[in-house]
């Protein structure tokens, strides 16, 4: 179960007198990513007054991970190198972050959660944010991660782990593998798997007696929309 933890969206920054001078901090690399996007974030940041390292044992302030196509795992591994390195902060930038990426992000230890989408002035406010040891996600996002525990209690009130209660939701709103596959990012075959799990806890035989069971259960309803973050 995920821990709370202080979150400040990039929306905050907006009551914020400190400016990415104030912090002290200068030094940050980026990891990862496309050289495209990469290249792009570098110029940005070298015009928020920032020193982009590439290389060197200069010690850092600032690790922004690109995260996209990350396990949880490896995006655990990379932080930690990051923060073994000399790094004081590691945040993970996204292309569309989600609650689910939130809770991958606090176990991974990442201080901030930025998104692909964000404007110039909401990523420099997040990043002032970030070096002043705040700790920054995109504000739908941290909006429906309060509520993880609520989805919690819920699924453990039904004998069930979240994933099961996720996959009879989207089995009640009659997706297919597939379509479950690309809305959940899965591959195919671990959307198989999940499914044929949640239908052995819950006694069903098919998907249409699942579907029956998580409606009769109030799962038909999504507990909360999840939208991108907007700057």
């Amino acid at each position: 179960m995920l821990n709370h933890t202080p979150i400040n969206s990039e929306a905050t920054a907006n009551a914020k007198p400190a400016s990415i001078a104030d912090t002290g901090a200068g030094r940050v690399t980026v990891i990862g990513g496309d050289a495209l996007f990469r290249h792009g974030l570098e110029q940005m940041l070298t015009d928020f007054d920032l020193s982009v390292i590439h290389e060197g044992d200069e010690p850092l302030d600032l690790a922004i991970v690109v995260a996209d196509g990350l396990s949880p795992e490896a995006l655990a591994r990379v932080a930690h190198e990051m923060r073994r390195s000399g790094a004081q902060y590691v945040a993970g930038v996204l292309t569309s972050p989600s609650a689910g990426d939130l809770s991958t992000a606090l176990r991974a230890g990442l201080d901030g959660l930025l998104s692909r989408s964000m404007s110039p002035e909401a990523l420099r406010r997040s990043i002032e944010l970030v070096l002043l040891g705040e700790n920054v996600f995109p504000t739908r996002v941290a909006e429906a991660a309060s509520n993880i525990h609520d989805e919690d209690d819920l699924a453990d009130s039904l004998g069930l782990s979240v994933r099961d209660m996720t996959m009879l939701r989207l089995l009640a709103q009659g997706l297919s593998n597939r379509a479950i596959s690309q809305q959940q990012k899965l591959p195919e075959s671990t959307v198989k798997s999940q499914v044929r799990q949640a239908l052995a806890r819950i006694g069903a035989g098919n998907r249409t007696q699942a579907a029956l069971w998580a409606i009769e259960h109030g799962l038909d309803e999504a507990p909360h929309a999840t939208g991108d973050a907007t700057a």
